[in-house]
């Protein structure tokens, strides 16, 4: 019977360590979209309720000509993501968070401009809304991955 060679030996295990060293990244990363796909969703179906509060204190602030397309555009929205429904939020929600955005930001600098809260309680707010931008960017980038 014929010997490996050890260098050989050492090579064809080099190899295949490198080889999964560039698959279990690949098979960690689908995992981690997996993931994300399934905590999307249900993590913008939560936020939905504190975010509301927010978009209402900016549609109240607009003048009254205006507040009832915000008000339709705004109710729209939170029906779309309340239902959970990843195609819903896709097709109802995300043609109207550029709206939804703005009012959220205008409802958070009335609230500051009354006192009802601080520049503290302000800037988190503002990053709420950041992150719930990002989340819908994430709805918008990638399909569910199942």
């Amino acid at each position: 019977m014929r010997s490996v060679p050890p260098f050989a030996a050492v090579r064809l295990a080099l190899t295949l360590a490198l080889l999964m060293l560039a698959v279990c990244p690949l098979t960690g990363c689908r995992q981690g979209e997996r993931a994300r796909d399934f905590a999307l969703v249900p993590a913008l179906v939560l936020s939905a309720d504190g975010f509301e509060s927010d978009v209402r204190a900016g549609v109240a602030a607009l003048p009254a000509a205006d507040r009832p397309d915000a008000t339709l555009a705004a109710d729209a929205y939170f029906e779309a993501v309340r239902s959970g429904d990843r195609a819903r939020m896709v097709a109802e929600g995300l043609v109207r968070w550029a709206v939804v955005r703005d009012l959220a930001l205008a409802g958070i600098n009335a609230k500051q401009a009354r006192g009802e809260i601080g520049p503290f309680g302000a800037e988190s707010l503002r990053n709420r809304v950041l992150e719930v931008g990002v989340a819908m960017d994430r709805l918008r980038a990638a399909p569910p991955v199942f």
